[in-house]
């Protein structure tokens, strides 16, 4: 059987010691994905300090060959891939 799921969404995950000084209004980029970048907002901080254990994970959208920060995500640190 094969399954063809239809979404122009990636996720990245984020290295917690890469941003350890993130402040809102600074950016995150992808590497290698056009366009792929994200400003980091209170919210996105607020979220990191209520979460101190979580996996954190930087949303992306593809829009024909370039890519659009949406936002980030948050995972339990015990949900493993």
């Amino acid at each position: 059987m094969k399954y063809q799921i239809e979404d122009n969404a990636v996720l990245f995950e984020v290295d917690r010691r890469q941003i350890a000084d993130i402040t809102p209004g600074d950016v995150l980029e992808t590497e290698h994905f056009p366009g792929g970048a994200y400003t980091w907002t209170e919210q996105d901080s607020q979220f990191i300090e209520s979460n101190p254990e979580a996996n954190v994970y930087l949303r992306m959208e593809r829009h024909g060959d370039a890519y659009e920060g949406k936002g980030i995500l948050i995972l339990p640190a015990e949900v493993n891939w």
